[in-house]
């Protein structure tokens, strides 16, 4: 037969559970989240990546022959 203190310790057990299940999900929940704007910032450094290049052939092919250096650069500091 089933007294109180039986009832009492099932419940918190099941409340154990439940709180346990819910921390679960919200882990599961906020390491998607983080995932997703990861992946977000990595496609959009990809694209800013291909935005800078574009610029850069563009600049050396508008003044790439028109600058001309008569030393190196690393004398220049000197």
């Amino acid at each position: 037969m089933c007294n109180w203190l039986d009832i009492a310790v099932q419940r918190e057990r099941h409340n154990d559970y439940v709180r346990e299940v819910e921390h679960d999900r919200l882990v599961r929940q906020l390491s998607a989240g983080r995932e997703t704007s990861e992946r977000l910032c990595h496609r959009l450094l990809a694209r800013l990546g291909r935005v800078l290049i574009a610029a850069g052939q563009r600049l050396q092919e508008r003044y790439g022959d028109a600058v001309s250096i008569s030393r190196p650069l690393a004398s220049l500091g000197r």
